[in-house]
């Protein structure tokens, strides 16, 4: 819970880090660039207004009279030297030679020359010109006479924009150099109020991590403020409330169930010992009647068959309540399997019963194959997996008991009892070992056994601090492999 609380809040936090400094970045960019327009716009602005007030000179005064004729001369474009100074004013005939010296001058923006001529409106354009080129910014106005208002000549002014460029391109430099330093900034707020939003979540990621048992249902995050993350805390109070409702009525459940169990393993003793002394006396009659006899020989089978399942039935149930009764001592586990495999009669290369010959498998363990437990118990786990093993291997199979020091950790002692018989399909694997759970397509009710078999064995191995597990596939065989903690040789 922790570890992904951490992933996540990691995750969100850099989230929320990188979608502020991107979206601070946008903003700065087009910001900038809106400024950047803004000051080319007023800078051009200037520039035409600055025109208009110089072309407004000429056209109040026009035509010129004798003594101004000679001051416009001096302030036009020298006759015969067109590219000198592109910026000294021109006035042009409407034909396109200079109006004074009826010599051809070309235009500053012919463009606009001709649709001053054509049109009479006053533009605005900016050009290239001069040697070397150099942008301008050019007013062309039409000049009329006074009464008629016939054009009766062009007027072309011109300044320069080279300043206003110099300044824009400032200005985007400017603007640039402190877009990293704004986004660095922005990463570093961002951080710090992220960290500050999702104090919160931290909290609720924290004492929701305590929460990991069903002892601590009883514990509730703190709730403050009215806002998203109190809703938060509430609804995952009302949550852990249902769970510890629904937890407590199963405990309940299971505790009844339990004690019902254990209860009627008890109780249901005491008559089935009676019932087979019963029949067990009946059948020692020689004068019994065969009819009679086959009845309670019957009766007599039945009831061995629910002696055992009461008697399996009470052990798992002191087992769930943990008081399943313990008489430790050190055990050679090679020596425990061998007399299991004798006493079942299944030990030897022939086959008994037309049962699958057992070979036991003991490497040389140098007496390391040592446990400490009940010897009763992990007779029975081990006397249930083998006769499980046999009940479902065929006739000419065959049945191998390894035993192993170290397996599975130098602290293991691991037995596997491995069958080349039906195997089991793998959905029914991971419910195998429940309580009277059977594979009815492989595994036959009429062979025998209570469907306690594994249960019983996968709780003694628990309660010997080990674990089973079983790997199978269907139509080659199983393995159940048991690892048992290996007994400390120093202790008596």
């Amino acid at each position: 819970m922790r570890h992904l609380g951490h992933s996540l809040g990691a995750s969100v936090r850099l989230r929320l880090i990188l979608w502020n400094v991107l979206v601070l970045g946008l903003a700065l960019i087009v910001t900038g660039g809106l400024l950047r327009q803004t000051v080319k716009a007023s800078l051009l602005q200037a520039s035409d207004t600055e025109l208009a007030a110089r072309a407004r000179g000429f056209q109040d005064r026009w035509p010129p009279s004798p003594e101004h004729m000679a001051l416009l001369r001096s302030r036009l474009l020298p006759v015969g030297q067109p590219e000198k100074d592109i910026l000294r004013p021109r006035i042009l005939a409407p034909g396109g030679s200079g109006y004074f010296t009826r010599q051809l001058v070309a235009p500053t923006d012919p463009v606009a020359f001709a649709r001053c001529v054509r049109l009479g409106e006053p533009t605005y354009s900016s050009v290239m010109a001069g040697t070397p080129p150099q942008p301008i910014r050019v007013l062309t106005a039409a000049l009329r006479l006074p009464r008629s208002g016939v054009i009766d000549a062009v007027l072309q002014v011109a300044a320069p924009l080279t300043p206003a460029h110099l300044q824009v391109a400032l200005l985007s430099r400017k603007l640039l150099a402190l877009l990293p330093i704004a986004l660095l900034i922005a990463g570093f707020g961002a951080a710090f109020l992220t960290d500050r939003a999702l104090r919160p979540v931290r909290a609720v990621i924290r004492a929701a991590g305590g929460i990991s048992v069903a002892q601590d249902l009883s514990a509730r995050l703190a709730v403050s403020g009215n806002d998203e993350f109190s809703q938060l805390a509430s609804t995952f109070n009302g949550m852990v409330a249902r769970l510890e409702e629904t937890f407590s009525d199963l405990q309940r459940a299971y505790e009844q169930q339990r004690r019902f169990v254990a209860d009627a393993s008890h109780e249901l003793r005491t008559p089935l010992t009676i019932i087979k002394a019963n029949t067990s006396l009946a059948l020692s009659d020689p004068d019994l009647d065969p009819g009679s006899r086959e009845v309670l020989t019957e009766v007599d089978r039945a009831v061995d068959r629910t002696s055992r399942i009461v008697q399996d039935l009470f052990l798992l149930a002191r087992s769930d309540s943990g008081q399943l009764p313990m008489d430790p001592r050190l055990i050679n586990i090679g020596d425990l399997l061998r007399e299991v495999c004798e006493r079942s009669h299944y030990l030897g290369a022939g086959s008994v019963g037309g049962k699958a010959p057992v070979r036991i498998e003991l490497p040389d363990t140098g007496g390391d194959a040592l446990v400490r437990g009940d010897p009763n118990h992990l007779e029975r786990l081990f006397t249930n997996l083998i006769e499980n093993a046999l009940r479902h291997t065929p006739a000419d199979g065959e049945i191998i008991v390894h035993v192993e020091s170290g397996g599975g950790g130098r602290d293991r002692v691991v037995v596997r009892v491995t069958d080349n018989g039906e195997g089991i399909a793998p959905d029914h694997l991971p419910r195998i070992c429940e309580r009277f759970y059977r594979v009815d397509s492989a595994r036959a009710r009429t062979e025998g056994g209570t469907g306690l078999g594994l249960a019983i064995s996968e709780a003694i191995a628990e309660a010997h601090g080990g674990a089973i597990s079983i790997e199978s596939k269907l139509g080659e065989g199983t393995t159940v492999r048991v690892a048992l903690p290996r007994a400390d040789t120093g202790r008596v």
